[in-house]
């Protein structure tokens, strides 16, 4: 979770004035609200898409869950319609939303599949550890992982302090901080209240998950053999599940440069 709501501002040209008004504000809800202030390139300053309000701004809220809430165009950046958007945001008036997610599925398996409206509970669930993959349903790499994957949920399955978990992001919205340029892309969430997820490096292996969990926890995770069905025979183990992809569904199609040319499949 964040620690506060956020605030933010975006401007083709940041300005003294529309600064000005921001600091001032966030000198008066220092303590409950962040702020902040970006600027665009000049391809939008010359073609601005329709969420610009008059003064040329977008107004952004980003809730303590991580969703974000784009303040109407309609409403102008003065200071007195900014003070009015952090009091809503304060008073739960106003909060963020997933721009676009599926229906949450009956969990029949030991890997949790995520969608946004479920993620807080599997994943930002401050009583349990957790390791969320991000995967594109047209990823070969993300179809590799699919048996390990299994295999780590399986061994993991006596451990109730953790929580092994995937979601399609190229169906779900992902809340900040998490972002996934890539497929897959994997994140630790240690238990506790505002901390923060920790984006996985290293090797895609049963082992190296469990020293990379083990790594960011003071507690010991338990992990046990995994059922029979996961077992490997002798000579079969399955190569690291290496590499990542772009993402890009019709470059995958298309089988372009640095993308995945897998056919859809359900992971």
């Amino acid at each position: 979770k964040y620690r506060k709501h956020v605030v933010q501002a975006t401007k083709a040209v940041v300005s003294t004035q529309s600064t000005g008004r921001l600091l001032k504000a966030a000198s008066e809800y220092k303590d409950k609200v962040a702020f902040t202030m970006g600027g665009l390139n000049m391809t939008h300053y010359y073609a601005p898409d329709d969420r610009y309000n008059d003064t040329g701004v977008v107004m952004t809220v980003i809730d303590e869950e991580g969703w974000e809430y784009t303040v109407p165009k309609e409403i102008e950046f003065t200071f007195d319609n900014l003070k009015q958007v952090v009091e809503d945001v304060i008073s739960g008036k106003i909060k963020g939303k997933p721009y676009r997610e599926e229906e949450a599925p009956v969990q029949k398996k030991r890997v949790k599949r995520v969608v946004s409206s479920t993620f807080k509970d599997y994943v930002l669930n401050p009583d349990v550890h957790s390791l969320i993959e991000f995967y594109s349903p047209y990823c070969g790499h993300c179809k590799a992982l699919i048996p390990l994957y299994n295999e780590l949920a399986s061994r993991a399955r006596e451990e109730k302090g953790l929580v092994i978990a995937k979601m399609d992001a190229t169906a779900n919205s992902l809340p900040r901080p998490f972002n996934s340029r890539g497929f897959p892309t994997i994140y630790f969430v240690p238990k506790g209240k505002s901390v923060k997820p920790i984006k996985f490096e290293g090797d895609r292996t049963i082992e190296g998950f469990i020293e990379f969990m083990q790594k960011h926890t003071k507690e010991e995770l338990r992990f046990v053999e995994p059922e029979e069905k996961y077992l490997k025979k002798k000579g079969e183990e399955a190569p690291a599940a290496a590499g990542t992809c772009g993402g890009d569904t019709a470059a995958n199609a298309a089988g372009g440069e640095g993308q995945c040319s897998a056919g859809k499949q359900e992971l």
